[in-house]
């Protein structure tokens, strides 16, 4: 299960990165662009740039397509980026578990061994593995160092963004199962399981946990 975006909610880092994009050229473009987005009020910004029947899979998205289209260099992006990632690291104490996670931990626990996929490299994973109470209870796995249980055996791997993990696992022949909390309706993606939230697909995470045997390495 990946930490960010699924344990908690992430609108307070991608308010903070709309923040730290905005400068006097931008005029309060991307805050007001990040709200019209998080709030689904469009008239407070200009027409964002994309289709309103295909938007970003995540805020971050959002933003990040909001920064290139007012012209704004990656090097502006990436400063803002890490600047809200360090926001959010020393904020992370505010933070309120997911709708639906206490319920999915209690799902699986004695069922399927569950880790939680994140860069250790972003300064606030660690403070937010801290916040929820996470910390000592299930593993911190880079998403570049997933064992091949995870994502080729019979694994059930959640994301909030159709990230390299989720659509590695839908390319590749095996058992892994893919489930994406689309809260925009981007439709992007083609995973097992969709929906707009966490407890939306717990009635798909019961299903799979009675199809699958438990095994080690399942997820």
């Amino acid at each position: 299960m990946a930490l960010h975006g699924v344990a908690y909610c992430e609108d307070p880092a991608v308010q903070a990165f709309a923040r730290h994009l905005d400068g006097p050229d931008t005029a309060g473009v991307m805050v007001a662009g990040m709200r019209a987005f998080l709030e689904d009020k469009p008239q407070l910004a200009p027409p964002a740039p994309w289709s309103p029947s295909r938007p970003p899979v995540t805020g971050y998205r959002a933003v990040a397509e909001l920064a290139v289209a007012a012209g704004l260099t990656s090097a502006r992006i990436d400063a803002a980026r890490r600047a809200a990632r360090l926001d959010l690291a020393g904020t992370a104490w505010i933070l309120d578990p997911a709708d639906g996670l206490p319920e999915l931990l209690e799902l699986v626990a004695g069922r399927a061994e569950l880790v939680l996929v994140a860069d250790p490299a972003d300064p606030a994973t660690d403070p937010v593995v801290d916040a929820l109470e996470l910390a000592g209870r299930y593993p911190v796995v880079d998403p570049d160092r997933l064992p091949p249980a995870l994502t080729g055996g019979r694994a059930l791997l959640i994301d909030a963004d159709w990230s390299p993990v989720l659509a590695a696992a839908s390319d590749r022949a095996g058992d892994a199962t893919t489930a994406l909390i689309d809260r925009f309706g981007s439709g992007t993606g083609t995973p097992d399981l969709r929906a707009a939230d966490l407890p939306g697909l717990l009635l798909g995470v019961a299903d799979w946990l009675d199809r699958v045997p438990r095994a080690e390495g399942d997820a």
